[in-house]
């Protein structure tokens, strides 16, 4: 798929329900330490994203470079910072491999699947923090949002391979994407991945594997 086309991709319109700060929330994202403490008592945040972590239970160092799936209260302005209650290994996932360089190949996997399985992949030019619910997680992509792909999925994590075009206006570009899955047979919820996100690096470095 050639990215000229899906940035013609019309913006999904998707009705979010969002619960108040009060309550529970889930995300899903890798942990790394804060790089600007702007909010209060924040000490840790999630890779490509606006959540900022903070925890009185939880071992955040402990978690660095994993991707989890963090649960707890969620404040609002001027930060998102979520106070975490607890961690555990993420229900979908969300990785790439290839370099974003104008006319290389990248690939986006989603997953995990079940026995069937349906799978979405989404991006934007921004990033937000939305929450859905406990179950579905948190929509960590900028309104408007772009669906780049979706399908099924037998068994095996779904594989999507992209060819940025060969325009240099592309340069410095920041894409933030994000993955979503379900079981299905019975259907089971829509879950949200951790989010990526990528700078479209200029046309000299060279195109790298894609085979993840």
């Amino acid at each position: 798929m050639n990215l000229t086309t899906i940035l013609q991709t019309t913006s999904l319109a998707l009705a979010l329900s969002v619960p108040a700060a009060t309550q529970e929330v889930a995300v899903t994202g890798v942990v790394k330490p804060i790089g600007a403490p702007v909010c209060a008592g924040a000490t840790h945040e999630l890779e490509c994203t606006d959540v900022t972590l903070a925890s009185a239970v939880i071992d955040l160092d402990a978690l660095i470079g994993q991707n989890v799936r963090l649960t707890g209260k969620l404040t609002g302005a001027p930060c998102a910072t979520l106070d975490v209650g607890a961690s555990e290994p993420p229900v979908a996932t969300l990785i790439s491999c290839g370099n974003p360089v104008p006319g290389c190949g990248m690939r986006f996997r989603v997953g995990p699947s079940g026995v069937i399985g349906q799978y979405w992949l989404f991006y934007s030019p921004f990033s937000d923090v939305v929450p859905l619910s406990p179950q579905k997680g948190t929509l960590l992509l900028g309104n408007p949002f772009f669906l780049l792909a979706s399908g099924l999925t037998f068994g095996d994590e779904a594989a999507v391979d992209i060819v940025l075009p060969s325009d240099t206006s592309l340069t410095g570009v920041e894409v933030f994407l994000q993955g979503a899955r379900r079981d299905v047979g019975p259907v089971g919820p829509i879950q949200f991945s951790n989010a990526i996100c990528f700078t479209i690096l200029g046309p000299s470095p060279p195109c790298v594997s894609t085979d993840c």
